[in-house]
């Protein structure tokens, strides 16, 4: 296992079948002790922090090591998936929101034609209210005829726009 108690970390390093890079950047973190102030490394505490720490077993019997150069391979691909799913993701949410959008030309159509429905509805009023208005000569009760038919006429095109948006719903 380990010989020495105090050996260099390059030397460690190699013990643990990993780059003087990696190991230094586990010493940081604190995944591996074991740093003494000359600079060396405890080999034993190094050892086995490093093999309670930092070391994954993939399958029974065989252990690779995250710090390990083969194990950059890993990270490299597994950025790379990581890109590729975000990717996806992006394109999944695009394709959505392109899928919702309504394409102008229709929703010029739609309003055209509540347009033009509002416009008749409005302007036939007169024609629908002249004879009803010809025997009132209240003024009061004129402008309670005809706000009764505009609140009416605006009640059927909102049933209109309801009935329409169900029957669109369930096609």
């Amino acid at each position: 296992m380990v010989d020495d108690v105090q050996i260099s970390q390059a030397e460690m390093a190699r013990r643990l079948n990993i780059t003087p890079q990696a190991l230094n950047k586990l010493l940081k973190r604190g995944k591996v002790r074991g740093r003494l102030p000359n600079g060396k490394v405890d080999a034993v505490v190094a050892w086995a922090t490093y093999h309670q720490n930092v070391r994954q077993y993939n399958s029974p019997g065989k252990a690779t090591s995250v710090a390990n150069s083969d194990s950059s391979i890993d990270v490299r691909t597994s950025r790379q998936v990581r890109e590729q799913y975000e990717a996806l993701q992006k394109k999944a949410e695009y394709e959505k929101f392109i899928s919702e959008l309504i394409p102008l030309k229709q929703v010029e159509q739609v309003l055209s034609a509540r347009a033009g429905e509002i416009r008749d509805r409005l302007l036939t009023i007169a024609d629908r209210l002249a004879p009803v208005l010809v025997d009132i000569a209240s003024a009061d009760e004129v402008h309670r005829v005809i706000f009764h038919e505009i609140e009416e006429s605006l009640k059927r095109l909102g049933d209109q726009i309801v009935v329409e948006q169900l029957v669109t719903e369930s096609a």
